[in-house]
């Protein structure tokens, strides 16, 4: 193959892994959304608590698809792209749901801009490898 062919497969590869993982992201960061927004509704005030269970379970998405990026590639730096393809999403689909509240901007930026961090650090501890106990050497019994 030459090289143009090789760097074409390498790219293609790349991009689904991140659609791959970015959609095992936004599935986790759902799926523990619908469980909160379950458990919240038997406390007295429920709306109190529904930021703080949304955040939680986008970055809890945005880490399940660092760390499976990480697994797929091995490559920590990769993990930024689900990550920022989570928060695109989730900036979009906020784009369309009215709060009772308005937010700051800056604070809002922030939550956004640390969505593919934690998606990165996510990446690092599951690239962290044991430490082997180093084994005892020992010399070879002497036959006499």
């Amino acid at each position: 193959m030459t090289g143009k062919a090789n760097l074409k497969k390498d790219k293609k590869g790349a991009v689904l892994s991140t659609l791959l993982c970015a959609g095992i992201g936004a599935g986790a960061a759902l799926i523990l959304a619908v469980l909160f927004s379950a458990l919240i509704l038997f406390v007295p005030e429920p709306s109190d608590f529904y930021f703080p269970a949304g955040i939680t379970a986008l970055y809890a998405g945005a880490a399940a698809a660092g760390y499976y990026m990480m697994k797929r590639t091995g490559v920590p730096a990769a993990a930024l792209l689900p990550g920022a393809a989570i928060a695109a999403l989730a900036a979009i689909a906020g784009a369309f749901v009215k709060g009772p509240g308005v937010r700051p901007v800056l604070l809002t930026v922030a939550l956004f801009i640390l969505v593919p961090a934690v998606s990165f650090l996510a990446a690092l501890f599951a690239g962290r490898k044991k430490k082997k106990r180093p084994s005892v050497k020992r010399r070879p019994h002497k036959r006499r």
